[in-house]
């Protein structure tokens, strides 16, 4: 198989010489597309990284058997600022929130056929890059 894109006329390029360009196309775009931390001090310091980091990691479980919940509607609601927000449908019982949001949160938890729980002044604070993660596990009765 070979490839005639954009080389001269007549030439041709095979599949292990299209692979390796494509391998070296991104590699370059990955390097150029690196934006530097700006943030840390001049010669040296933090490297902070790009990733977002989740304030809130609830894990709902069942009270009387300790197994995950899932399919839960849990909301996490700021006390500091006006800030919320929230997710359900989680395959594991375990709900990442808040991400990159230092404050304090109250949470609240509710499952179809379980009684509604919620946790306040759950505090989170943050370092020189990101939030610094809770973990937050709430036991739901059945109801």
């Amino acid at each position: 198989m070979t490839w005639r894109g954009a080389l001269p006329r007549g030439a041709a390029m095979s599949a292990a010489g299209v692979a390796a360009f494509v391998a070296a196309f991104v590699a370059a775009c990955v390097a150029a597309c690196q934006v530097p931390d700006t943030s840390a001090p001049r010669g040296g310091g933090i490297a902070c990284t790009a990733i977002a980091v989740a304030g809130l990691n609830v894990t709902v479980l069942d009270s009387a058997t300790l197994a995950s919940v899932a399919g839960a509607k849990v909301v996490a609601r700021s006390v500091t600022d006006s800030f919320a927000d929230s997710t359900a449908s989680a395959f594991s019982g375990t709900y990442a929130l808040a991400y990159e949001h230092a404050a304090t949160y109250t949470v609240t938890v509710s499952a179809a056929g379980y009684v509604t729980q919620s946790r306040s002044g759950i505090v989170v604070g943050k370092d020189q890059c990101h939030v610094i993660p809770q973990q937050v596990q709430v036991r739901l009765s059945k109801g």
